[in-house]
């Protein structure tokens, strides 16, 4: 009698609070795996839009619908998820690279493939470009803290090793800077030089291949080449043409034409808006642009045939473009 009348008491007292027993509050289920992957995508849009140093903690925290102990829990710092943020980056790139069928063949076709994957996945993830212009400011500090990104590397490594001697590997903390005075003392037809680093090098190598073949040197920047410096008096206001639109324009000294077009409804592709990545190419139809770009040949600038319009200005008063 007491243990059935305590029950029943009991199951009375628990209807009284909530009810129905159906409209029970149900607890929040928690998805750990779930939150630390909100937390990586919204640290990827913020340190790709702001870099390391201008990524706020807070500002990643609402991106991901979460607090910011719960970044510290997974991560440990801001330091912790840039570098977990990188590696997550670099292992989609290398994860899609296995797919690609370079074993079979030859080393020309092998890098011409590898070269045109590199740049559709840059178009494609653009926050990876942006995560890498970072990098190369910070002279690879925070990639060197990884030992995840080093082992990814292992695979293509790899399988470079069936070319024997034709691949040299050369580590620069073991074996010192490349010797390009060696390297490229003997310029040669038929032969091409594809060079990507830090600008030191790419300086060194574009001047070591003065003296090649025009064509033979190919080099890939993730950071604008220095310019010279700016005439006395500094730029000067052009007006800008757009030929297809219809829309003309002044663009005075403080402002890009890329700015200029925009403010007035001509919307141009872009990315970097450093010219580094040639997405806001344009053809010049008239007049002499000013090439402040990292990415066209001297060749190509003295052509004057395209330009990239979030650097470029113009020699000329007045610019005709394609747009």
């Amino acid at each position: 009698m007491v243990t059935r009348t305590t029950q029943g008491t009991e199951k009375s007292a628990k209807a009284g609070a909530y009810g129905d027993e159906e409209t029970r509050p149900q607890r929040v289920s928690r998805n750990p795996q779930r939150t630390h992957a909100m937390i990586l995508d919204a640290a990827t849009e913020e340190f790709a839009a702001h870099g390391f140093g201008g990524a706020r903690v807070d500002a990643i925290a609402a991106r991901a619908q979460t607090n910011k102990r719960m970044l510290y829990h997974y991560f440990g710092d801001k330091e912790g998820l840039y570098v977990a943020v990188l590696e997550a980056t670099y292992a989609a790139i290398r994860s899609a690279e296995k797919n690609l069928d370079l074993t079979h063949r030859n080393p020309e076709e092998g890098m011409r493939e590898l070269a045109l994957f590199t740049w559709h996945h840059f178009l494609d993830h653009p926050e990876f470009l942006s995560l890498l212009v970072t990098e190369n400011l910070h002279e690879a500090r925070y990639l060197k803290r990884s030992d995840k990104i080093l082992a990814m590397h292992s695979h293509f490594i790899g399988e470079l090793a069936r070319y024997g001697d034709r691949v040299t590997l050369w580590p620069e903390d073991t074996r010192g800077m490349l010797p390009l005075d060696e390297i490229l003392s003997s310029p040669s037809d038929g032969v091409f030089i594809y060079c990507c680093g830090p600008e030191g090098l790419l300086t060194a190598t574009e001047r070591q291949c003065a003296a090649w073949p025009v064509g033979a040197l190919h080099v890939e920047r993730f950071a604008a080449k220095p310019q010279p410096e700016a005439a006395v008096g500094g730029d000067s206001a052009f007006e800008v043409v757009c030929r297809r639109s219809g829309v003309t324009v002044m663009v005075p000294p403080d402002k890009s034409i890329i700015e200029v077009l925009e403010e007035n409804g001509v919307s141009v592709l872009s990315s970097c808006l450093e010219g580094v990545c040639g997405t806001c190419e344009t053809a010049v139809l008239a007049g002499t642009p000013d090439h402040r770009d990292s990415l066209l040949t001297q060749e190509e600038r003295e052509t004057n045939e395209y330009m990239m319009v979030c650097v470029g200005r113009a020699l000329s008063d007045r610019l005709e473009l394609d747009l």
